[in-house]
């Protein structure tokens, strides 16, 4: 780049042509991208589960994340000890003869 001399100014080439740094993204901003990357993926997980567990999508307010995992937990807790306790609840009756009731 000329100025009105019509010599070189560096001032004006520097600002022309992209730097290293605008080429390839640092180590620090490949790392924060793959970080918020993860934070995102862990916050549509609970929010689906928020969505899928009665006890917290039934709730009239927003609940936070700790809340949601604990509430979740405590589903789970609920649901596996009624189905064991359905499981054992079962009885095998015999088959009943029908001829004998005529």
């Amino acid at each position: 780049f000329y100025n009105f001399v019509g010599s070189f100014d560096s001032k004006f080439a520097k600002l022309a042509t992209p730097s290293r740094r605008t080429l390839r993204p640092s180590n620090r901003e490949i790392r924060n991208r793959a970080e918020k990357m993860r934070r995102d993926r862990l916050n549509s997980f609970i929010h689906e589960l928020s969505t899928l567990v009665p006890m917290t999508s039934n709730s009239s307010k927003k609940l936070d994340k700790a809340s949601i995992l604990r509430l979740t937990a405590s589903y789970l807790r609920i649901h596996i000890t009624l189905k064991k306790s359905k499981e054992k609840l079962q009885v095998n009756f015999p088959e009943v003869d029908y001829t004998i009731l005529d």
